[in-house]
């Protein structure tokens, strides 16, 4: 095969032959998930997006697409020549996991029109697994099932044994085995497994992480929460948005408003 990188499908990834002891230190994977989840705890509607995880070296980085398109080096200078701008990711954070102390670095731009980027970081043993005898094939892999509570959600994830990358979508980790599929008891998020592509490895770094304001984490959902709460007040005051006539003011906050009561059901659950 002359191709520079093998892209293996879900159905096919049985056919790669891993190396247990060496296969998160020599090698790369680009690993991708479909993410669906309810933006609203009352509506049955969902939405997708296209999810990557990035695993060289002892580390991983887990992103959306749209927010790794960002990410590139010349994209990210393109945005910093001007006013950082929104993208249309339904998840603007990155999420680094660091096998070689244990830790997971979680990053996100909380003030979306130009403010820093926020980061936490905690320990990957908050991940308390519990592992069942059930099995099932899921898109020809055998499975092992695993129930975990975290973020006030309890979840039941399906992993793959012959897989041996102790990771999977989002802060999830620690399982013997990538995490074929995920979801929650309420079906309000669900992570799956769409394909794996074994690529050279690789550095996983975005230096302009580096400079990240360290916060506590329930302050990073609190400042979240209270940005999107007034955020028309917050940027009219550090000048970011001009004046509007009290009647079109009025109009953006309760419009605003009630958009964030419908957007109720963030993947982690806190007061």
């Amino acid at each position: 095969m002359q191709m520079k990188n093998k892209v293996l499908t879900v159905l096919s990834i049985l056919q790669l032959v891993f190396c247990t002891t060496t296969a998160q230190d020599n090698e790369g994977y680009k690993i991708y998930y479909d993410m669906t989840f309810r933006k609203d705890s009352t509506n049955a509607a969902t939405t997708s997006e296209m999810t990557e995880l990035l695993v060289s070296g002892g580390k991983s980085l887990f992103r959306t697409v749209l927010q790794a398109e960002q990410d590139t080096a010349l994209f990210y200078q393109s945005l910093q020549r001007r006013s950082e701008q929104a993208i249309s990711t339904n998840a603007r954070y990155r999420i680094l996991k660091d096998y070689s102390n244990q830790t997971t670095h979680y990053y996100e731009q909380v003030e979306t029109l130009g403010g820093a980027i926020c980061t936490y970081a905690e320990s990957q043993d908050s991940m308390t697994w519990s592992l069942t005898s059930d099995t099932s094939t899921i898109n020809k892999l055998l499975c092992q099932k695993a129930l975990l509570v975290y973020g006030n959600r309890s979840w039941e994830a399906w992993f793959c044994p012959d897989i041996p990358i102790s990771d999977g979508p989002y802060k999830f980790c620690g399982l013997p085995g990538l995490i074929v599929r995920i979801s929650d008891r309420t079906d309000s998020w669900l992570f799956d497994l769409k394909r794996i592509e074994h690529v050279p490895a690789f550095i996983v770094d975005l230096t302009f992480l580096h400079s990240a304001e360290v916060v506590n984490k329930l302050e990073l959902y609190k400042r979240k929460w209270d940005y999107r709460y007034n955020w028309l007040q917050i940027n009219q005051a550090a000048g970011k948005i001009g004046p509007v006539n009290e009647e079109m003011r009025q109009r953006l906050i309760k419009s605003s408003r009630a958009n964030l009561a419908r957007d109720n059901n963030w993947i982690e659950l806190y007061p």
